[in-house]
């Protein structure tokens, strides 16, 4: 019998006889035994240490995907935040549609578009009419209840025309952006904007009308030049809306 060490280990034996020849073993038959032996156990100990690191390497890999797999995870999980927190910074806060700041980006991507396809870009100003005296006497709630039922019905009336968008510009004024659509479209869809603002029949007592009604400023370009040049596009939208207002509000100008 001749044991199969590891170091101080000992990790078998092998047992052999000569029943046979029924002769003791010479001392050369032993030493190759021993060889036997060692050679085996040196064989067990390198497959052991090759299926233990095998083990491992399979252990390690599972971790290494499970590891991968939760990274993924945080990762669409952080850029689904990110998505959610940019949505809500181009997002009006009351009414739920778009904000001054999208309105400002998309202006400026409009513009460089029209300006190297030579397009039309319309842009209207739209402001509630009298809306301080609504607010002081139906109170604050019903105007912020006023101007979000009127925003549902702008972002609806302008859904079916590509690319458009409206926002809330500021207090009870929005503005709408419009590409590839001409000044006689524009007046058009603006006045579609008017009525279908009417139509809601939002009650007002404190106006000529019984009803809540928008005033409505157009004004459309060809751009010709850097970005610079697009306030003036702005300016005459607002002047637009201004002459809309001293005209006796509830109306259409196009600039």
């Amino acid at each position: 019998m001749i044991a199969m060490w590891n170091g101080v280990e000992c990790i078998g034996w092998i047992a052999v006889d000569n029943l046979i020849n029924q002769r003791a073993l010479t001392e050369h038959q032993k030493e190759i035994l021993k060889l036997f032996g060692a050679a085996i156990g040196q064989q067990i100990v390198i497959r052991r240490n090759y299926d233990s690191i095998k083990e491992l390497n399979i252990d390690l890999e599972k971790r290494v995907i499970r590891r991968t797999q939760e990274l993924q995870a945080t990762n669409r999980a952080l850029e689904e935040a990110n998505r959610s927190l940019e949505q809500l910074s181009m997002q009006d806060g009351l009414t739920g549609i778009a904000n001054r700041r999208f309105f400002d980006l998309r202006f400026a991507r409009y513009w460089a578009v029209a300006t190297k396809k030579q397009v039309p870009l319309t842009v209207m100003m739209i402001d509630v009419d009298n809306f301080k005296s609504y607010n002081d006497t139906n109170g604050h709630l019903e105007g912020d209840h006023c101007l979000k039922r009127i925003a549902s019905r702008l972002e609806s009336t302008l859904a079916p025309y590509k690319k458009s968008i409206v926002c809330r510009y500021g207090g009870e004024e929005f503005a709408c952006l419009l590409p590839t659509v001409d000044k006689a479209m524009a007046s058009l869809i603006a006045e579609d904007l008017r009525c279908a603002v009417a139509e809601l029949g939002i009650p007002h007592r404190t106006q000529d009308t019984p009803y809540a009604t928008v005033s409505i400023g157009v004004h459309t370009t060809i751009p010709a030049g850097e970005f610079s040049m697009s306030e003036a596009l702005m300016t005459l939208a607002d002047k637009a809306l201004y002459a809309a207002k001293t005209q006796g509000r509830n109306c259409v100008v196009s600039w």
